[in-house]
């Protein structure tokens, strides 16, 4: 408890840091004079792009738990805006949206909770191909428009990184079992209370065949590739949000920039520092990471401030209503 109170205190003075800095090296004449310059058609475009998003997650979960039981879009639709409504003002690495998503069907149509959080399990891996496919399609299309090389290096080695491990999992169900046991051997060896903890490690290997099995299915199941699109197709809009930004101030980027940092943004988004919507950490890595990307530090700023803005304000009034209506389900 206190490492985790000492991370996140460490997350906010850096962010209070960098902010510091933005403030720093802010024109304010030149960033209010970039906003009036933005374009209106480009921001209802964006508008138009995050609310595609929005369905095309909801439209990842429905063909999930309809795997499970047959529930209408609709309640899918619900049920994810609630979600990300409650990711959003609860900050808890998006576990309060899933409880919230959980809950709503657990009421509503009484699916058994382990069938709920096997679908959770299969959208969070669907989750992790998705960035790793990101990661790579930004490589591509950063070189193709002309990347730095020392840019492309430290790319290719983040992307190695978080492949090799997925590809040992997806064709080697027996190592994630061999890797929890070392683990857990490790953690007994320097416990204190070898005697409480002994319970515990049955139910971690239970759980992990059970990912075994999981694994097994998706590569099995034809649902589950067309789930796998609609989330490749949720960050793709996702991502041509960003890119709208900006060009609505006429501003000129590499689009594989946007689509192969967006999964870091997308990562950025569940890590719990305490902060409803990670609000000041998410802007402050944005504004550094396309600024070293050699995109210009006003041009970021004002783009970054569009986006974030827009994004908020829908991630919060479109689930409001709805949760509202439907809370009885979901608390």
């Amino acid at each position: 408890m206190r490492k985790r109170k000492l991370f996140r205190n460490l997350i906010i003075v850096l962010i209070i840091i960098a902010f510091f800095l933005i403030l720093y090296n802010l024109n304010i004449n030149e960033f209010i004079n970039t906003l009036y310059k933005v374009r209106i058609d480009y921001v209802f475009l964006m508008i138009l792009s995050n609310f595609l998003a929005i369905l095309l997650f909801s439209m990842a979960w429905h063909v999930v738990i309809n795997e499970v039981y047959k529930t209408s879009f609709k309640d899918s639709f619900i049920s994810s805006c609630i979600c990300i409504f409650g990711n959003l003002i609860i900050p808890s690495a998006s576990f309060s949206g899933e409880v919230m998503r959980i809950n709503y069907f657990k009421k509503k149509y009484k699916i058994p909770i382990e069938h709920v959080l096997a679908t959770i399990a299969i959208n969070r891996f669907q989750y992790s191909v998705t960035m790793i496919s990101f990661f790579i399609i930004g490589i591509v299309l950063a070189y193709y428009y002309g990347m730095q090389i020392f840019l492309l290096i430290i790319a290719l080695i983040l992307v190695l990184v978080t492949t090799i491990p997925l590809i040992i999992l997806l064709f080697n169900s027996k190592a994630l079992t061999i890797m929890v046991d070392k683990f857990l051997r490790i953690f007994f060896f320097f416990s204190k209370e070898k005697d409480k903890i002994g319970f515990i490690y049955d139910k971690v290997y239970e759980t992990v065949d059970q990912f075994n099995l999981t694994i097994e299915y998706i590569k099995k199941s034809k649902g589950m590739s067309l789930a796998l699109i609609c989330m490749a197709l949720q960050w793709l809009f996702n991502s041509v949000t960003i890119y709208l930004a900006f060009l609505s101030i006429n501003a000129s980027v590499n689009i594989g920039i946007i689509i192969f940092t967006y999964p870091i943004f997308a990562m950025l988004t569940v890590t719990p520092i305490g902060i409803p919507g990670n609000i000041g950490l998410i802007e402050a890595s944005m504004i550094w990471l396309y600024s070293s990307f050699g995109i210009g530090f006003l041009e970021s700023l004002v783009a970054v401030f569009l986006t974030r803005s827009i994004v908020i304000l829908m991630d919060l009034f479109i689930p409001l209503p709805l949760f509202i209506k439907y809370k009885k389900f979901v608390l």
